[in-house]
């Protein structure tokens, strides 16, 4: 728990001293030389990085816009997950970032970055604060139950199972807001489910890692889902659209 703290610490600082005061002396303190990068407009290493951020310096900053930004960070071992509301340049964006981490530097980066309308930015609300005071049994047991949700009803469309899985009152950001059995369903069906990459779990949330086809395009797929009593009341996702070239040779996922 110790090193999850401090693992979630060090992304905390990377978002509030590194991108946001854009901080390149803190980014050379805790990004790794060799940083692999995979969001596809940056270059790989922490050069990639420092690029951006002398970018974003000739930019001048929104303090009004930065007030609507919010930030929720998730982590399991070396890895950090994290949700963010982000108003930038009159954009509104929702997205998921997921970070790893080795020997106290930032050794790799993942993300998903979805534009959506100032409506739905606004009724989309803050994911609530992790329940940290779950028995590790319980944890263990809700990421084997996002693993089998994910195969069982998702991938394999056994929709039968729902209620094995979800709450029948169960709300959804995908990002647009979605309620029930029935709204879930059909939101999943427009989406092929093709691997799930990489699932982390903390308290009573899982996130998952998945490429997706969206309407015959190849997607990333992040979702942050919130469990109670076993079953999903609540997610959260972000989606982005493979692109053909990218700043690197690493991939998006």
């Amino acid at each position: 728990m110790e090193q999850i703290q401090f693992n979630k610490r060090l992304i905390l600082d990377f978002y509030s001293r590194v991108i946001a005061q854009r901080d390149i002396t803190q980014a050379h303190k805790i990004i790794a030389e060799n940083y692999i990068q995979h969001n596809p407009l940056i270059k790989s290493g922490r050069a990639g990085v420092t690029e951006v951020l002398e970018q974003l310096k000739q930019i001048p900053q929104d303090p009004t816009a930065a007030s609507n930004n919010t930030l929720w960070l998730m982590g399991e071992g070396d890895l950090v997950g994290a949700y963010l509301k982000v108003d930038f340049l009159g954009q509104k964006q929702v997205v998921m970032d997921l970070f790893r981490i080795e020997e106290e530097y930032i050794v790799e980066h993942w993300d998903a970055i979805q534009s959506i309308d100032s409506q739905v930015f606004s009724d989309i609300p803050a994911i609530p604060m992790i329940t940290n005071d779950l028995p590790t049994g319980d944890t263990i047991q809700n990421k084997e139950k996002i693993q089998a949700y994910l195969q069982e009803v998702w991938q394999q469309q056994h929709y039968n199972l729902l209620d094995n899985f979800v709450d029948s009152n169960t709300t959804f950001y995908h990002p647009n807001l979605g309620q029930g059995y029935m709204q879930l369903q059909e939101y999943q069906q427009q989406v092929t489910l093709q691997q799930v990459h990489r699932l982390i779990a903390e308290g009573d949330f899982v996130m998952a890692q998945c490429s997706v086809v969206i309407q015959e395009e190849a997607q990333v797929l992040y979702i942050a889902y919130r469990l109670a009593q076993g079953k999903i009341v609540g997610a959260w996702s972000v989606s982005q659209v493979i692109p053909a070239q990218m700043a690197h040779t690493n991939g998006m996922i």
